[in-house]
């Protein structure tokens, strides 16, 4: 097969021996083909990248309803619109801005730029922003003033830093993690085998 992206769950309880990890890391791993995995930060969801999956692992993963596997990444999304929608809003990813004629490698690399804040966030001690009735609705101005400090935090300390200006009481969670990743450098991103 050629080149295959998924999002699928979070396992693992995350101590010495089991650790976090995809869900089928290990299958895909044991197949020894080129991959990569990238988490949500604190949230329960990966993104992984395959090269050359078997197809038997390929379809396993595709009949499995809590993964959703990406098509060809570079036709447009047409009529899975709203199941790949629905799928990653059910996963606090923010999904609302993608619509039909845009490619699955130009949603990819979107997803994949929330994942790297999200990641940012966690490493500055915010292991799960979708806690105590959080949602991607939630506005800015009803957030505590922890986590819209290390909202801020996280913003500035990417380099180039991030504009976080526009941001108003009114601001959802989606808003804003659509907003920072607009201002990410349109320079190709290598994620394992696939480039964005």
């Amino acid at each position: 097969m050629a080149t295959n992206v998924y999002l699928m769950p979070k396992i693992g309880t995350g101590v010495k021996g089991d650790g976090y990890r995809a869900k089928y890391q290990v299958e895909i791993a044991a197949e020894g083909i080129p991959y990569a995995q990238a988490d949500y930060g604190g949230e329960p969801t990966f993104l992984v990248a395959t090269d050359n999956i078997s197809s038997t692992l390929h379809d396993t993963i595709v009949a499995d309803t809590t993964c959703l596997a990406v098509p060809d990444l570079d036709i447009a999304i047409g009529n899975r619109l709203t199941a790949a929608v629905n799928k990653m809003e059910s996963w606090n990813i923010p999904a609302s801005w993608v619509v039909a004629d845009q490619t699955f490698r130009q949603v990819v690399r979107v997803v994949y730029i929330f994942f790297q804040i999200a990641q940012r966030l966690q490493g500055m001690g915010r292991p799960n922003l979708f806690q105590s009735g959080i949602s991607l609705d939630t506005t800015f101005g009803s957030l505590p003033a922890g986590v819209k400090q290390d909202l801020k935090d996280v913003a500035a300390s990417f380099t180039p830093p991030l504009d976080t200006s526009k941001v108003t009481a009114q601001t959802t969670i989606r808003q804003i993690f659509k907003g920072l990743s607009d201002q990410w450098s349109g320079a190709p991103i290598q994620f394992g085998p696939i480039t964005l």
